[in-house]
């Protein structure tokens, strides 16, 4: 929500990621038995050299990436049709004229005669990518999913995210029970269980689970043994949903919740997922009068998340 709220008051900024952590582990922030439910983020610069000033431009020039601790390599870049122009400066900050280049990449404000541009990104991961989602502004464009299919899969997520409110007090603590009724449990795995006092457990057709939750998400993810009748109800301190299993799809359900994007999701995943490099092309179109940011994020298999810092279209009449 950080980006939304300078997306709508005009702001030109980048992304970055760090931990809150007070253990000293830089790049290694586990939360442990504690009241936080995240583990610390990192910044990956688009350096030349590893240098005082080289850092600072990148800085200026938002040419960056966040990941939510993983080391998930990122290349972005935007053409059009009809050419592209950079801004050395934010025109807000300093006129300047733009000067026609080849390509955009992460960070740079530029303008097009264009009404749509080509984004181009390719997203290498140290576990398999469950999806990239393209973005403008606060918008979803596209959403790219792994190829694996679905069809025939016994994998189900469920998945729990949002905070309470903004700030301080952010926080949401989740205690969940999911009952699954005509299947039977073959296995699970914990997603983003950071804390080890809060564990997954499983009771016959039951599993229940505690999380904390700051707008980041928890999930796990069950196979099943599925009758046609398959059927899960998900009761959890901040609500309560009932799903036909058969309606579950790659396409998440979302139950909102209340709060800051309290929700509850539940979609199906391919029985197994091992690419973990995807790339795509894809047109997004831009709007007239006002800035068009267009940024990906990228989601793993094992729950890490990764935002490119936008690039930015400004009107250039």
């Amino acid at each position: 929500w950080l980006m939304q709220d300078c997306f709508a008051l005009g702001h030109r900024v980048g992304v970055v990621a760090n931990s809150d952590g007070h253990k000293g582990r830089p790049g290694a922030s586990y939360p442990g038995a504690s009241e936080f439910g995240a583990y610390g983020g990192l910044t990956c610069f688009l350096l030349d050299q590893l240098e005082r000033d080289d850092l600072f431009d990148c800085l200026k020039n938002r040419r960056h990436y966040a990941t939510t601790g993983a080391r998930i390599h990122i290349d972005l870049s935007v053409t059009a049709d009809t050419g592209v122009a950079h801004f050395a400066v934010d025109p807000v900050v300093q006129a300047n004229l733009p000067v026609a280049v080849d390509r955009l990449i992460m960070g740079d404000i530029g303008c097009t005669a264009s009404k749509a541009v080509d984004l181009k990104f390719s997203v290498h991961a140290p576990a398999p990518i469950l999806q990239v989602d393209v973005l403008k502004g606060p918008d979803l464009v596209q959403t790219v999913r792994n190829p694996a299919p679905i069809k025939d899969s016994s994998r189900i997520r469920i998945l729990w995210r949002g905070a309470m409110v903004k700030g301080r007090g952010a926080r949401a603590d989740w205690t969940g029970k999911a009952v699954f009724r005509d299947a039977k449990i073959l296995k699970t795995a914990e997603i983003n269980a950071w804390n080890p006092d809060r564990r997954l457990q499983q009771d016959g057709a039951e599993i229940h689970w505690s999380s904390v939750t700051a707008g980041n998400f928890g999930a796990f993810d069950v196979w099943l043994a599925e009758g046609p009748d398959a059927t899960v109800a998900i009761e959890t301190n901040h609500g309560s949903v009932e799903l036909a299993l058969r309606e579950a799809t790659a396409v998440p359900a979302v139950f909102a919740l209340g709060g800051l994007y309290l929700e509850l999701h539940v979609m199906r995943l391919p029985e197994v997922l091992d690419q973990g490099t995807l790339s795509a092309m894809i047109t997004v179109p831009l709007a007239e009068g006002r800035d068009d940011p267009i940024w990906i994020r990228v989601t793993t298999e094992d729950g890490f998340q990764a935002w490119t810092s936008p690039i930015y279209f400004v009107d250039h009449g």
